[in-house]
């Protein structure tokens, strides 16, 4: 954050290069940096410069000042750059990992809704390769809740069983996967 804040002091001009606007931004927001966020998405407008990526920043930046995503804004924005979609999954990991289980759920609900159970997973499996069990539970059970992948989701429940040293649900789990169609190597391995 510091070096490109000193970058663009030196070279003011280059708050007209998108990218390095949205790096500065991201890092703001990543790091729990909003008032900063939104100054840099202002100064890029102020600048001209406006891509889909800067917008999704400042639809974050709403969300974590109001506490209220706006979802709407969001899936637009979604749909003219799905490959956005890793910013919204990175970010609701790490609202989830603060504990602001409210705004990373409004994320993933920003989600085509056919994606969240598979979002939920994502989030879920992050966290378990982050050794964060608190997160992991959370998502698990969302995405739980949200999935249509029956045999996906005890998949995901016998993985954490097993971060939770809970082997006999871990085999429960991973029977039911299979029981559910999910007749991949890894629900036998479990």
């Amino acid at each position: 954050i510091h070096s490109l804040e000193a970058t663009f002091r030196e070279a003011p001009g280059l708050m007209r290069v998108p990218s390095l606007c949205l790096a500065l931004a991201w890092s703001c927001l990543r790091t729990g940096q909003v008032a900063k966020a939104r100054e840099v998405c202002s100064q890029a407008e102020e600048h001209g410069v406006s891509t889909p990526r800067l917008r999704l920043m400042e639809a974050f930046v709403v969300g974590m000042e109001t506490g209220r995503m706006p979802s709407a804004d969001i899936q637009r924005i979604l749909r003219s750059v799905p490959g956005a979609t890793p910013l919204v999954l990175d970010l609701a990991l790490q609202l989830a990992q603060r504990l602001k289980y409210d705004l990373a759920q409004q994320l993933i609900e920003s989600l085509p809704e056919d994606s969240r159970g598979t979002g939920y997973g994502v989030l879920a499996y992050s966290a378990l390769n982050a050794e964060d069990l608190q997160t992991a539970l959370w998502a698990g059970a969302r995405c739980e809740y949200t999935t249509h992948d029956v045999g996906g989701a005890a998949m995901l429940r016998s993985e954490i069983a097993l971060h939770q040293h809970k082997l006999p649900d871990a085999v429960s789990h991973a029977r039911k996967a299979i029981d559910n169609g999910h007749e991949r190597s890894e629900a036998h391995e479990q």
